[in-house]
């Protein structure tokens, strides 16, 4: 389910790392080839939906490495991670629903839990 959420938004955060239609920074192979179908599949007219057929794009594998997706154990403890690399701010979307009513609940369900039990696990784990 988190990995169908965040799909969306990690094929519309990627595409501006080769928006120019070649990679901005150090990516590995896998990344690269990702990233390349997502520029040639992006479509704006479906930017932000749910439905966009870019999201198809890119793997499992990569939306798990481009994304934080998980259970929220998983979730909180790579937000820790990323607070130790010395980010101190992240933009968390909280995923993106198809129209599929399934896919509405799920994506409320997600949201219930990530302010239920991510944050306060981060917010414990950022404490000690």
């Amino acid at each position: 389910m988190a990995l169908e959420l965040a799909a969306t938004g990690v094929t519309m955060f990627s595409r501006f790392s080769i928006m120019h239609g070649k990679t901005s920074g150090p990516v590995t192979a896998s990344a690269r080839s990702a990233l390349e179908k997502v520029s040639h599949s992006y479509d704006l007219r479906e930017h932000g939906s749910g439905d966009a057929r870019h999201r198809n794009s890119v793997d499992a594998d990569y939306i798990a490495s481009f994304g934080v997706v998980g259970t929220p154990a998983q979730c909180a403890d790579r937000l820790a991670r990323l607070s130790e690399l010395g980010l101190d701010r992240v933009m968390i979307l909280g995923g993106f629903a198809t129209t599929s009513a399934q896919a509405r609940a799920d994506l409320q369900l997600s949201r219930e839990v990530l302010a239920a039990e991510v944050f306060p696990a981060v917010r414990e784990k950022l404490a000690r």
